[in-house]
């Protein structure tokens, strides 16, 4: 898994949150960086946060489906409102996540999620 988003602090705390859940392969810190280390790293899946500087998440979510279109892309904002849905599918983004849903229910969304891609490309192979 690749982790993108621009506050070195959040990154850190999703890292550790993440730990024992998924591999990292990665972090990024825009959107751009993120385009050119799914280049490099090729991961399964990439938590995109949604508002970034020089690429926002929507827009980076487009150019890996077009170099990668396998990579699940999973979308994660402070901003759970309810608009978030026609960003997610705007984005051709596989998940989202509230950063606002404490870290319990964050980890078991994230676990649910890679569960559902891991079953969806199972079934496709």
């Amino acid at each position: 898994m690749l982790l993108v988003d621009d506050d070195a602090r959040v990154r850190h705390g999703i890292a550790r949150m993440l730990e024992g859940h998924c591999q990292l392969c990665g972090e990024a810190e825009n959107g751009a960086d993120a385009v050119w280390m799914v280049r490099e790293l090729g991961p399964d899946v990439v938590l995109l946060d949604v508002r970034m500087p020089v690429m926002d998440g929507t827009e980076t979510a487009r150019a890996i489906h077009q170099i990668s279109p396998a990579t699940k892309i999973v979308l994660i904002s402070v901003d759970d409102s309810p608009h978030i849905g026609s960003l997610v599918k705007l984005a051709g983004a596989d998940g989202f996540v509230s950063k606002n849903c404490g870290s319990k229910v964050f980890t078991e969304s994230i676990d649910r999620i890679l569960r559902c891609l891991s079953a969806t490309t199972l079934l496709r192979a």
